[in-house]
């Protein structure tokens, strides 16, 4: 039975749990609520490893988790009004009360949403009072605070009505006097996202289940080499806890263990430390991993191989799946990286390019020992065709992450090389 999260508003928790006592469903539901933003990095960081995934009452607790803590590693959702139950209050407004569409105040109107599609219809001089175009930009601690201040001025500059997503500023605007709606969710649209999650929990758990193997090749000079070569995988498994069957081979070991399994031991496919753990017991026993995964034996050993022989022309291990080459890993605890999250999320919205190809492009001087990368680089260590890899080197240079910068080839006829300078800093 999958443990699901809430995170939600003070005010909207209430809302939400009503809603899920209809749905029919043998999941259980934890509620977390918070009466400011910040709260949420210390309620996930306190219950993350009791609760399976994740429903957020609204896009911006979902966005502010990602630029202040990082990618969630587990399957969420949020749960977000519909332009059915937006327009049905706004229908409402109409017939009960004076309505000015230009004296209202709708705070969660942005370019992100399309204005919720009023601007096909209402002219720009009716058009509501709106907080900001981009929305998504000021999720930060001090949000609510902003909020509360642009309804105060709008009401002070003669608006009539607040509209408002957000039921923690609720409170405070009544307490004004400010005639205020507050917009929920219908109980269909939480059922909906809610019901999406577990689709996706039920997909990964199926995929948890895939066979995951190891392929480990090496070069021993004696047969000793060999057995603690051995020795130390099967002292690997017992250490971490995570059950890895190894079949010894003439020059090869394999490494037997389930999707779900190997995720856990890459650190969400994003290390190998089995790797580091081997280098460090016996660093002159020469050796390549490559991981694969595969809804048959046979399928996850063919892509192991194939990993194997990608860590062959990088210097790192990888893991292929049934579609997609994850890597390089790195070798310690974590891969290290150059930015934090927001600084991530920053380049990857002005440059195009994804978050995780970004982190993979920063890991890349330090596995050539250059401080400049060129396409082949970019192929090499994303797993990409060299076209691909120059589409993105594009990008960074438009997006003024990167810079051309010609070297000189020795020996070489033709044009030279383009090369790029990583400017993240």
């Amino acid at each position: 039975m999958a443990t699901i999260g809430i995170m939600a508003a003070f005010h909207t928790t209430p809302h939400i749990k009503k809603a899920l006592m209809s749905l029919q469903t043998n999941a259980s539901f934890i509620y977390f609520s918070y009466k400011n933003l910040s709260e949420i990095k210390t309620i996930y960081q306190q219950y993350r490893h009791d609760i399976d995934g994740w429903v957020f009452g609204g896009i911006i607790p979902k966005l502010y988790f990602e630029q202040n803590i990082g990618p969630l590693p587990k399957p969420s959702v949020f749960v977000d009004l519909s332009e059915k139950d937006f327009y049905k209050t706004l229908l409402t407004c109409t017939f009960e009360r004076s309505f000015e569409m230009k004296r209202t105040v709708i705070d969660f109107l942005n370019k992100e949403n399309d204005y919720m599609n009023l601007k096909s219809f209402v002219p720009s001089d009716d058009f509501p009072l709106y907080y900001s175009d981009s929305l998504f930009q000021d999720v930060n601690d001090q949000m609510y605070e902003k909020l509360i201040a642009f309804h105060r001025h709008a009401h002070m500059d003669g608006a009539q009505l607040s509209i408002t997503r957000f039921s923690n500023i609720l409170p405070v605007l009544q307490k004004d006097g400010i005639p205020t709606l507050f917009l929920a969710p219908s109980t269909s649209s939480i059922h909906k996202q809610v019901e999406t999650l577990l689709l996706q929990l039920e997909t990964q758990e199926l995929a948890d289940k895939q066979i995951a193997i190891g392929y480990l090749t090496f070069k021993a000079k004696t047969e000793i080499e060999k057995i603690k070569l051995h020795h130390a995988l099967l002292s690997y498994s017992e250490m971490e806890g995570e059950p890895l069957l190894v079949h010894a081979n003439e020059t090869s070991f394999e490494l037997v263990t389930s999707f779900g399994d190997l995720e856990r031991l890459t650190n969400s496919f994003q290390q190998c430390a089995l790797s580091a753990y081997l280098k460090g017991k016996h660093p002159k026993i020469m050796f390549q991993l490559g991981w694969g995964t595969g809804k048959t034996l046979h399928e996850a050993r063919t892509n192991a191989k194939t990993a194997n022989k990608q860590q062959k022309r990088i210097g790192c291990p990888y893991i292929l799946t049934e579609s997609t080459l994850l890597g390089p890993l790195g070798d310690g605890k974590r891969l290290e990286l150059q930015l934090d999250p927001l600084q991530l999320q920053k380049w990857s919205k002005q440059t195009g390019v994804s978050v995780l190809q970004l982190q993979k492009i920063l890991a890349i001087p330090a596995k050539t020992k250059r401080h400049d990368v060129c396409a082949n680089d970019l192929a090499l260590h994303l797993g990409i065709t060299t076209r691909s890899a120059n589409r993105i080197l594009k990008k960074l240079e438009q997006g003024q992450a990167a810079e051309e910068t010609t070297v000189r080839q020795e020996k070489l006829r033709g044009r030279p090389r383009k090369r790029y300078r990583l400017l993240f800093h």
